[in-house]
């Protein structure tokens, strides 16, 4: 057993109250650090969340817009397709065809054909 000199006995038996009070403070402001420095790095975690998430959302509607994208330029694809095919096969004209062939490429890319005598 360890025994104390009468002096320290009577500083602990004067100030034990208050050393007491010390001792829960300190105890209570390092809890409150390391709670503090968790809820930081937690914050943290929900930022990185949240931006990792936005991410995501940005992406697929890039890929529904791609995809929309790609069906609507098949679309046009098919139909222009079919109306070369259609025009080509109202005449059996081989050099008739070639100048169709012209003109409708030529009015597919937006272009005017109103001048041009073999488009009429």
């Amino acid at each position: 057993m360890i025994t104390l000199p009468p002096a320290a006995l009577g500083f602990f038996k004067k100030w034990w109250p208050v050393l007491a009070v010390a001792a829960l403070f300190g105890v209570l402001l390092t809890l409150a650090y390391c709670k503090g420095e968790s809820a930081g790095s937690q914050g943290e975690i929900v930022k990185q969340q949240d931006r990792e998430i936005e991410t995501q959302r940005d992406l697929n509607t890039a890929n529904e817009k791609a995809a929309s994208t790609r069906v609507d330029q098949a679309t046009l694809s098919a139909q222009q397709e079919k109306e070369l095919t259609d025009a080509l096969q109202a005449t059996d004209d081989p050099d008739r065809q070639r100048a169709l062939r012209g003109c409708i490429i030529l009015q597919q890319q937006g272009r005017d054909t109103a001048d041009l005598p073999a488009c009429r």
